[in-house]
């Protein structure tokens, strides 16, 4: 069997099937949901009933397995669920475990970010970035996800992550099949608060106007993106932005 993390953004994702129950013949049916997404061209599979929910809990955080249950147990439609919520948080990007077992791609797991800092902080940059950037960011859709918040459009992906001693801010655009950086990623020293919010804002405007330039580059030779989703942050940063330097002209 082969394992691997890879980064999905929901919106390259295209649901085929989402059922909370399978059938197995002479009128019965087990508690085994069957749920089918594409993408990149592939079929990925989740077969169990914890790994869908974990699926769930990355929109629904706070639901519990009792709640998730009852919901099944009304027997609505898990396709129109999920089918909402990838509509509704279509600029997230989830980190999936995927195994292949006899040619099938087999969803296991969901990787949860690192929530130790408080999500309370960075809903608190959340708020002022927007009232700085009303303007500036009009067009673009801010999300909290976990230990960074996240502002979109398109392909183009602004990252704020926060860690223990400092903030990383990242221009990330998705291309093919992975994520380039189109600068190198902001290093701020410090934490949530005490960073002066013109640094936070102007290294934002940076980063929008560092993939917005990108948009009207030409590309070349990008081939298979090599998948840093499970690789530590400097190295994941240096080998994006390195992609994007010999990709796009």
């Amino acid at each position: 069997m082969e394992n691997k993390l890879i980064e999905v953004p929901i919106s390259k994702i295209k649901l085929v099937e989402a059922t909370s129950f399978t059938y197995v013949g002479e009128g019965r049916y087990l508690k085994q949901p069957k749920i089918e997404i594409k993408y990149n061209d592939k079929s990925y599979f989740i077969l169990d009933r914890k790994v869908c929910y974990s699926l769930i809990k990355q929109f629904e955080p706070n639901i519990t397995w009792t709640e998730w249950v009852q919901i099944q147990n009304f027997e609505l439609s898990l396709f129109k669920i999920l089918d909402d919520y990838f509509t509704e948080y279509n600029n997230y990007i989830i980190k999936v475990w995927v195994e292949k077992y006899n040619e099938i791609q087999i969803i296991y797991d969901f990787e949860m970010e690192d929530v130790s800092f408080g999500i309370m902080r960075l809903n608190n940059l959340k708020a002022s970035i927007m009232y700085m950037s009303i303007e500036a960011l009009k067009d673009w859709a801010l999300h909290t996800v976990s230990d960074k918040i996240t502002i979109s459009k398109g392909d183009n992906t602004i990252e704020i992550q926060e860690y223990e001693k400092f903030v990383i801010i990242r221009a990330r655009k998705y291309v093919e099949n992975g994520f380039v950086q189109t600068m190198p990623a902001i290093k701020i020293l410090g934490i949530i608060e005490t960073i002066q919010w013109y640094i936070v804002y102007e290294s934002i405007i940076e980063a929008k106007e560092s993939l917005e330039k990108a948009d009207k580059m030409q590309t070349r030779n990008i081939g298979s993106i090599k998948n840093t989703a499970n690789m530590k942050t400097k190295e994941k940063d240096d080998i994006e932005h390195e992609w994007f330097l010999n990709s796009f002209y």
